[in-house]
């Protein structure tokens, strides 16, 4: 299973639980953004709206697509990726536990 060095804001934090069933468990998994990151949306996104209301239209148009594509590029290649790598991690070791 690999081990991400560093901190990366854009991995996204794994929540998880195990429920004993009669046959097994079953596994339920939550992927959540980072607080690191909700807080940077909730900042940006108060800079348009503050833009919005002290600039012209134009300039609130180009912060504004300035911060979709920002999270779009964030979220296409640290987010989707670390959460598909790691249910791709997890479903590996819970099929090694279950064929040993």
């Amino acid at each position: 299973m690999r081990t991400p060095s560093g901190r990366d804001s854009y991995n996204p934090w794994i929540l998880g639980k195990l429920v004993s069933l009669d046959q097994g468990c079953e596994v339920r998994l939550t992927f959540v953004v980072h607080p690191v990151v909700a807080l940077i949306m909730i900042v940006l996104s108060a800079t348009v709206l503050w833009t919005a209301g002290t600039h012209s239209f134009w300039a609130t148009l180009a912060t504004a697509a300035l911060l979709v594509a920002f999270h779009v590029f964030l979220y296409e290649f640290g987010f989707r990726n670390g959460a598909l790598d790691a249910e791709s991690d997890i479903r590996t070791v819970l099929c090694q536990q279950h064929h040993a």
